[in-house]
């Protein structure tokens, strides 16, 4: 197998208080050997071409009365596969949405939460070639942490 790609992040402050952060990947994957000789040529199962996502957050500075509170949306795409080495299964591709907050008590200590899938789409992460299963991706899951540091 060889893979080359290209993988480029960027990380801006548009202001003081507004982030932005963005990401992209290339694979360009293929498969070089294989007993089967069919196979050489195509693209390896489950491997995308291309991967993106972008995340902004904005913070609310606490200015001392209280601690700074921070929100978060982000999208990241997946772009579609195979599901076996012949090509034959193509996973589609797959576009979810994330949120956060983030609430930063005292310096020491901080209450998050995470949202994942925040529109709860149903999608199709995987697909067994062997077995003809299609596996669903995680629905919407809200994660909250409590952080403190010493």
């Amino acid at each position: 197998m060889n893979v080359r790609g290209l993988e480029l992040e960027a990380k801006v402050a548009l202001s003081n208080r507004i982030n932005f952060t963005a990401g992209y990947s290339y694979l360009d994957a293929e498969i070089e050997e294989d007993v089967d000789p069919t196979l050489v040529g195509n693209r390896p199962y489950l491997v995308p071409k291309h991967m993106a996502s972008a995340w902004f957050d904005y913070t609310l500075p606490g200015n001392g009365a209280r601690g700074d509170l921070t929100l978060g949306v982000g999208g990241r795409l997946v772009g579609s596969s195979y599901a076996d080495n012949a090509n034959t299964d193509p996973v589609p591709s797959r576009v979810l949405f994330d949120a956060a907050v983030k609430y930063q008590i005292r310096d020491n200590v901080a209450l998050s939460a995470n949202v994942t899938n925040l529109l709860d789409k149903e999608y199709i992460s995987q697909i067994d070639g062997f077995s003809n299963t299609a596996y669903y991706g995680d629905r919407r899951t809200v994660l909250a942490t409590l952080k403190y540091t010493w």
